[in-house]
């Protein structure tokens, strides 16, 4: 039986990220449940972590290596400046899993953003990662146009910071245990994950 988990991120976590190249190389069946979580949230002012030298330096001495050591690939930080909002990237995927695309375009969206550095908070760009995926561009463009997930998003959001009681990203649930923050590689990960089994 396939262990469940809840794994909360942002699309614009380099450690989420990561942890989801992490989950691909697993080779496990694992039933996934994902749950958003804005690090910046409007109206909060966008920040620039292209031109921030502590973040970095950070990045360099943790992503850096274990990205090297797993041959992925990821800009650290990314150069769309400043940090996009989440919230439509997050309503695009939840158009997108209710035409079994969800998983397609989560990836893609983190791909896009720490790949190909490209602004995913731009509906232009989350609409072509969405025909990408086989969706519907004119129906994507027209339900986020039109707000049809914005409260399903912030429900969601609420749902992970008042009722999971996150306060960092990303985060693994397994019934009581969770898992925060960078997970260095697979052993670590395999770790707790047989730890929790």
């Amino acid at each position: 039986m396939a262990l469940k988990l809840i794994i909360v991120s942002d699309f614009v976590c380099p450690y989420c990220y990561w942890l989801e190249t992490l989950l691909d190389r697993l080779g496990e069946q694992l039933e996934i449940i994902h749950v958003p979580y804005q690090l910046t949230e409007p109206p909060a002012p966008r920040i620039d972590v292209w031109n921030d030298p502590v973040r970095r330096v950070r990045y360099a001495e943790t992503l850096g290596p274990a990205c090297q050591a797993q041959g992925v690939e990821m800009c650290l930080p990314p150069r769309v400046i400043p940090r996009p909002y989440t919230d439509l990237a997050f309503q695009g995927w939840c158009f997108a899993g209710e035409r079994d695309r969800g998983e397609s375009f989560y990836k893609a969206v983190f791909q896009a953003y720490f790949v190909d550095e490209r602004d995913i908070g731009d509906l232009s760009v989350l609409t072509e990662l969405a025909e990408n995926c086989g969706l519907s561009g004119q129906d994507f463009r027209a339900a986020l146009v039109a707000g049809t997930y914005t409260e399903t998003v912030r429900r969601q959001s609420r749902l992970s910071r008042d009722l999971l009681g996150i306060h960092m990203v990303p985060t693994i649930l397994s019934g009581k245990k969770r898992l925060e923050g960078f997970v260095p590689n697979l052993i670590e990960l395999k770790a707790w994950l047989d730890a929790v089994r």
